[in-house]
């Protein structure tokens, strides 16, 4: 599972969108996935959904627009 902060149309924006929260947030763990024929930008992942979601809650003042994907292989 993966808390997503934004899809890009393409990688160069993607990796803008990391670079200007690595800068904002020093402790997130960014990563670019391919999402259909976007990219996803993740700042959190885990095997565990509820890890996922209790951190979209503890980060939903920062970061407004998150939500959990989960891949359709482990739906």
């Amino acid at each position: 599972h993966y808390v997503v902060a934004g899809t890009y149309s393409n990688m160069a924006n993607a990796e803008r969108a990391v670079s200007l929260l690595a800068k904002k947030y020093d402790d997130l763990d960014c990563k670019i996935f391919e999402l259909g024929k976007m990219y996803a930008v993740a700042v959190f992942g885990s095997k565990n959904y509820d890890d996922c979601n209790a951190f979209v809650q503890k980060h939903r003042q920062e970061l407004k627009e998150v939500w959990v994907f989960t891949p359709k292989k482990f739906r």
